[in-house]
């Protein structure tokens, strides 16, 4: 190899060390604990909670399994387990450490539809009296015309 390719390579290597192409800047900044520190703290009030759980689990603030029942299976896909964050105070701008938990679906839903109210559909328990009363004035009816 000529000199000349030899200089220009050595300066091309310099360049691209001088603008960091290649070099570590210090591994993931999203993962480390200044900047879940200030996701917790709610500088950060639109961060997705999916994302959220995944990197305190990655940090090992939280961990992979359910707080309620301790569900704790992994999918073969993506070695995943099935988990949600829940807020205990139910306040999702309280992103206090010890205001999060999780939990599986399953036990999320769970504790989570005790405490809303059922919408009323025409469906709903609500309004199965009606249904039920609907019901017994056609079984009545039946009644008295085998009764004539």
């Amino acid at each position: 190899m000529s000199d000349k390719k030899k200089n220009e390579q050595e300066s091309l290597q310099e360049l691209e060390k001088a603008f960091g192409v290649g070099v570590n800047k210090g591994g993931d900044r999203f993962n480390t604990e200044g900047w879940l520190s200030s996701i917790l703290s709610g500088n950060h009030p639109n961060y997705p909670d999916h994302k959220l759980l995944n990197r305190l689990i990655k940090v090992g603030w939280l961990i992979q399994e359910c707080s309620n029942c301790g569900y704790s299976e992994f999918r073969k896909s993506d070695s995943q387990s099935p988990l949600l964050l829940d807020y205990i105070d139910k306040d999702k701008s309280n992103r206090d450490l010890s205001n999060l938990r999780t939990l599986c679906y399953n036990c999320f839903f769970i504790l989570n539809t005790k405490e809303k109210k059922i919408k009323e559909t025409p469906n709903s328990p609500d309004n199965l009296g009606f249904t039920i009363k609907k019901i017994k004035t056609w079984e009545e009816k039946g009644k008295d015309e085998d009764n004539e």
